[in-house]
């Protein structure tokens, strides 16, 4: 009986000890080999911040484009996988990436010390600075910083720039929104005076609305400017592939060309619009 025990409890402990070695092998893999074993890159953005990301009717569907979707499928091709685009409210990209639903993030995410605690940034792909989007006929009131004092200033919910714009207009009254487009709205029905945005984004609106500006006031730039993929942390392989195909992308003025193209038809969609309006 003793013995019986003894080779009972040898064996379970064997069998235990089995299923954590094989628990750990498979929490060991890495996030580049689980993304080319499933043959899918899964991609989160928020599609409201064009020439980023942004939506555009096709064939009566709804597709998303832009800057940031070229270069998610420049990845997906060198790695040889599909792309498979998730689009979500801004605030919940990067908690998709945390929770695995996700295997990356890309939606013009600023690299900031903060974000590096909880996740791994690939190289930077663009530098964008941040601007006040205001209405054209307010240019001459908002030739500074300290003219924004008690104004009511649109950040997006969970952004840099509404980090920015608490740090730089602390006298302002702040007020937040989950998508851009509403927040443009909003400064353009005279319910806010400016909308804190990276410089691409807010020239993108600004050339095409006669009615908006980029106001000349200067926000100091503090490090947190530059723009870069989310990867869940400790990626290792993953990070180093993704920083060699970034590189490229960059270096070969592909990026360029993006933000060129998206910008384009940007315009092409505002025109189409106004048309459809007259």
């Amino acid at each position: 009986m003793k013995l019986n025990k003894m080779v009972t409890g040898t064996l379970f402990a064997a069998v235990t000890l089995l299923a954590i070695t094989g628990c750990g092998e498979q929490k060991s893999k890495d996030s580049l080999e689980n993304i080319k074993d499933k043959g899918t890159l899964v991609v989160a953005t928020s599609a409201d911040y064009p020439p980023y990301e942004f939506l555009i009717s096709e064939d009566s569907k709804n597709k998303i484009v832009g800057m940031d979707i070229d270069l998610a499928e420049a990845i997906a091709k060198k790695l040889g996988v599909k792309l498979e685009i998730k689009n979500m409210q801004f605030d919940s990209v990067l908690a998709s990436v945390s929770a695995g639903k996700t295997d990356i993030a890309i939606s013009g995410f600023n690299i900031t010390e903060e974000h590096k605690k909880s996740f791994d940034f690939s190289i930077s792909y663009y530098h964008s600075s941040q601007v006040a989007l205001i209405n054209k006929k307010d240019a001459d009131k908002y030739t500074k910083l300290s003219n924004f004092s008690g104004k009511k200033i649109m950040t997006q919910q969970g952004s840099v720039c509404n980090d920015v714009a608490k740090k730089q207009l602390p006298d302002s009254q702040m007020i937040t929104t989950d998508a851009v487009p509403n927040g443009v709205m909003q400064l353009q029905s005279g319910k806010v005076e400016a909308m804190i945005l990276d410089i691409a984004v807010a020239k993108g609106y600004a050339d095409n609305n006669p009615d908006l500006a980029i106001s000349i006031a200067k926000f100091k730039e503090d490090g947190s400017e530059e723009n870069g993929i989310v990867l869940p942390k400790n990626s290792g392989k993953l990070k180093k592939e993704i920083d060699a195909i970034v590189k490229e992308q960059v270096s070969s003025g592909k990026v360029k060309e993006y933000l060129k193209k998206n910008g384009k038809l940007q315009a092409q969609i505002a025109k189409d619009a106004m048309k459809g309006n007259q």
